[in-house]
């Protein structure tokens, strides 16, 4: 069957993305810049992380951190009878401002480098370790030289591929979701810019 495409992709060289996964978390314990919280899975060491933090009257703070450290809390067993992994994690704020509020949420969004290996303006496909299931939505950042630009995505298919050296890596088929004219152009930008 032939996939029927909005715009024709192209390869594209030296383009690459950040994906942003966010993981919603409980805040355990606030001590100085840094936060302990609980999340259901892991959260990466060593990677670009923002926290969304939920204050009262439905304002967000957005602040840059780094995680540093996570370790397995405990395993819950859930009414149910199944159990979950509760892990607790320490994140340190760049700006502790926040912390003199009362937060009622904590979203921690972590970010996952991806190869962008064609665009076109309405999608691409990106190889990753971050494996991201069909249907599932999330946030990248592309950059090739001085062009940029963010979107919202939805995966269209997933693959797992190894790369050479044998590590495991996903493919992801990706949509551009809610793109404005000016994104389009920014994505139309990039697009001609990388393939010159």
């Amino acid at each position: 069957m032939n996939e029927r495409r909005r715009a024709p992709r192209y390869v594209v060289k030296n383009v690459t993305a950040i994906l942003l996964s966010g993981v919603e978390g409980k805040l355990v314990q606030t001590q100085a810049s840094v936060l302990t919280v609980e999340t259901s899975r892991q959260v990466p060491l060593d990677r670009p992380c923002e926290v969304l933090m939920r204050a009262g009257a439905g304002v967000t703070l957005r602040r840059t951190a780094r995680v540093l450290s996570c370790r397995l809390g405990e395993i819950r067993t859930l009414p149910t009878g199944r159990t979950m992994s509760v892990y607790l994690s320490e994140v340190e704020l760049a700006d502790p401002a926040a912390l003199d509020r009362v937060l009622e949420a904590v979203t921690l969004e972590t970010g996952y480098f991806a190869a962008v290996k064609n665009i076109s303006p309405y999608g691409a496909l990106l190889e990753t370790e971050l494996p991201l299931m069909v249907g599932s939505t999330s946030v990248m950042q592309v950059r090739s030289g001085d062009a940029s630009f963010q979107a919202k995505l939805c995966v269209v298919f997933s693959r797992e591929v190894t790369d050479p050296t044998g590590n495991r890596l996903y493919q992801l088929g990706v949509e551009f979701v809610g793109v404005d004219q000016a994104q389009r152009e920014a994505i139309e930008k990039l697009v001609f810019g990388a393939l010159a």
